[in-house]
């Protein structure tokens, strides 16, 4: 029996046989729809150019109609640029539930058919690995198409500045969850896969890995700016820790513990 004194709430251990036993902070971050969004400053990090790139959060919403005059934004790769030439963002198809990936101004649209308004956990990613960009939903490819030209250079001037959860503060307001999300500059996911069923990493060419904890909403495994909170909440609601990987979690006090069975 091994004893973990004063674990953070929403952190879950997981052990095998002769192994490290590994700490996983869990959680989500809480959009209601009503202005809610994180601001990041320009940064060159942001400017995915013409090379690889990952894309990927969860998500659990039950609404996707549209929000004033846009679509439900989960992601903007600039935020203050609105719907200006080469702005590239993932937002819910208002009228089918699906998922849209677009670039700016009509230049392309990768729309999904996989419904994903359905209040229940749904992994998003987008990737590109050469000149293919490709729209995945639960690990099944759910659309795409070609693309070789610079995303982000001509945004603020090659320093974008993304934006989680609105259009604008006004319009395009999200409505749900968002757990784990992550930019990595390379492509993970080049044809169907089964997504993670534990807390995301920090890997090889990740430059931006967040909402994870539902007690400090800005926390960041790594970013290369700040987050600025415009009236997120956390993840934990109704005493339960609202994640994608562990349903039924509450919150955790004092001290836990591990056994870990098996031996040599």
């Amino acid at each position: 029996l091994l004893e973990i004194p004063n674990p953070a709430v929403g952190t879950v251990f997981t052990a095998e046989k002769d192994l490290v036993i590994q700490e996983h902070l869990i959680g989500s971050n809480y959009f209601d729809g009503d202005s809610d969004s994180f601001d990041f400053d320009g940064h060159p990090d942001f400017n995915l150019g013409t090379g690889a790139f990952t894309i990927e959060t969860w998500i659990k919403t039950d609404t996707s109609s549209a929000d004033g005059s846009k679509g439900r934004t989960i992601w903007m790769l600039d935020g203050p640029s609105g719907d200006a030439a080469g702005q590239f963002k993932i937002n819910i198809d208002s009228s089918g539930g699906g998922i849209n990936c677009t670039i700016e101004n009509g230049q392309l649209t990768i729309s999904g058919s996989k419904k994903i308004d359905d209040n229940v956990w749904h992994h998003i990613a987008v990737t590109r690995d050469g000149n293919t960009l490709r729209l995945f939903v639960d690990g099944i490819l759910d659309g795409s198409s070609n693309w070789a030209s610079n995303i982000g250079s001509n945004l603020n001037t090659g320093f974008p500045r993304p934006r989680i959860g609105s259009w604008d503060g006004t319009n395009g307001d999200y409505k749900g969850y968002i757990s784990n999300f992550r930019i990595v500059k390379s492509a993970l996911y080049t044809a169907a896969f089964t997504p993670s069923t534990v807390p995301l990493e920090i890997v090889s060419n990740t430059i931006l890995l967040c909402c994870k904890n539902s007690s400090d909403v800005t926390d960041v495994d790594v970013s290369p700016v700040q987050i600025t909170n415009n009236h997120v909440g956390g993840g934990f609601r109704s005493g339960i820790n609202h994640n994608p990987f562990y349903p039924d979690i509450t919150t955790l006090s004092g001290h836990g513990t591990v056994t870990v069975f098996g031996s040599n």
